[in-house]
């Protein structure tokens, strides 16, 4: 098990255990020291306001194992893992971001060779080197210089630019960059490509994700229907998460976006990589169009992963993380909505159709606070009330419970045929949580 690594890197609180200079300055020391030799580190940083004190720290760190490192400055987190992957196939590649996270918080993305988000198994490897590193106690320079080129980015929309085909000269197009990192790479190229641009989220100095993007689609979906837009867009603060908005202000469902890009957006062999939070409506729909379903843990990395070894090119979460691996080695927002767009006005086709055509069974998801996430193994009281939902539940519906791996949070989904069921059954749930666990 992880000591450090949640479900998509390491994240908390500025200031906390880990989220500092001093676990910074390690955690480069740790990368210089892990493994075999690499050619260098790639940092990138979003917007928050400790990115550039972290970058620091970690640059350092590194640059103390005899190793280079290289400041990309602020970036979304796909052009890290795209730099890796076609540049320095054999480096590091750290996203210092806490994601959709508020404001106050942070963390870091650690990408091994080729681009990759590191499996498990690697993240306890570099654990190792991460306490050896903190136990020699050294202290971090925090005044590292930190420059940076641009030809980073230029390089990730280069190739953007030119793997899509499509002309948005007419359309009206908004897009939420959630005050984050993407908030100077999307309208780019949605710039290059002829549209019209309602650009709201990109405040400088805005704090990142608060009341827009991704995690507060209510901006989009009202400057969707003030401007009467073609389709609107919203990502997270890191970039690499995508929610479409209709021209009737609907937010799209995820499931509805996978399996619309699933079914139309690549002629690669005929597979879906997602998660256990997605609706089973997506597997029945999918399989009637000849598309394979397959279902792995939560967490882009380990949709990644299954990917890989599905031989799949399309997989991702249905809260925006979406992957194209003939393209890049993890999600990528800007990506998802150039693969969108090429879809609905080059291909001609319908999302509002698509969406009514595939039913999504009701469902109903939840998120409570917890001081502590004990193993819900040892909560016998609780595996009880569990069991009593799932009996409640039946063949007809599933119950998914999991510990959130970026916040201290319990997530909670239920899902069945009967609205009412799903509706009495969370609130059981959601009852039997207050109940048995440090909320």
């Amino acid at each position: 098990m992880s000591k450090y690594f949640g479900t998509d890197g390491i994240r908390g609180r500025y200031g906390s255990k880990f989220v500092n200079e001093s676990f910074a300055y390690a955690l480069g020391q740790a990368i210089g020291h892990h493994l075999e030799p690499r050619t260098s580190l790639y940092i990138g940083i979003d917007t928050r306001h400790s990115g550039q004190s972290l970058a620091g720290a970690l640059f350092a760190g590194y640059q103390s194992t005899g190793q280079k490192a290289v400041f990309m400055g602020v970036v979304p987190t796909p052009v890290v893992s795209f730099t890796v992957e076609n540049y320095a196939p054999l480096s590091f590649g750290v996203m210092i971001t806490a994601s959709h996270n508020p404001a106050d918080d942070n963390g870091f993305k650690v990408f091994g060779n080729h681009g990759r988000k590191m499996t498990v198994a690697e993240e306890i490897a570099l654990e190792a080197h991460i306490d050896k590193a903190l136990l020699s106690k050294a202290h971090p320079v925090a005044s590292a210089k930190l420059h940076f080129e641009p030809s980073f980015l230029e390089n990730y929309l280069y190739i953007l630019k030119n793997t899509i085909d499509v002309s948005l000269r007419g359309k009206r197009i908004v897009l939420d960059t959630s005050n984050g990192a993407a908030q100077y790479a999307s309208p780019v190229l949605l710039k290059a490509f002829g549209a019209e641009l309602i650009h709201i989220g990109n405040a400088p100095d805005g704090q990142i994700n608060k009341d827009c993007g991704s995690e507060h689609p209510q901006l989009l979906s009202k400057t969707v229907l003030e401007h009467q837009a073609d389709i609107g867009f919203a990502q997270d603060g890191d970039g690499d998460r995508l929610i479409a908005c209709m021209p009737d202000g609907s937010i799209v469902h995820g499931d509805h976006l996978l399996g619309f890009l699933a079914l139309y957006a690549t002629k690669k062999n005929k597979k879906l990589v997602v998660t256990e939070q997605s609706n089973i409506g997506l597997d029945i729909f999918l399989k009637q169009h000849g598309i394979d379903v397959i279902r792995t843990d939560v967490g882009d990395r380990n949709v990644f992963h299954e990917m890989v070894a599905s031989k799949a090119f399309i997989g991702g979460e249905e809260s925006g993380h979406i992957i194209f691996r003939e393209h890049l080695n993890t999600g990528d927002g800007l990506l998802a909505m150039l693969k969108l767009l090429e879809c609905l006005f080059l291909k001609q086709r319908n999302l509002s159709d698509f969406c009514k055509s595939m039913p999504l069974s009701p469902s109903e998801k939840a998120s409570i606070h917890v001081n502590d996430k004990p193993p819900l193994e040892t909560l016998p009281a609780f595996m009880d009330a569990m069991s009593a939902i799932r009996a409640q539940l039946g063949d007809r519906g599933r119950m998914v419970v999991r510990y959130s791996g970026t916040e201290p949070k319990i997530r909670l989904l239920v899902e069945h045929v009967d609205a009412n069921v799903v509706q009495a059954q969370m609130k059981a749930l959601k009852d039997a949580v207050r109940k048995h666990l440090p909320v």
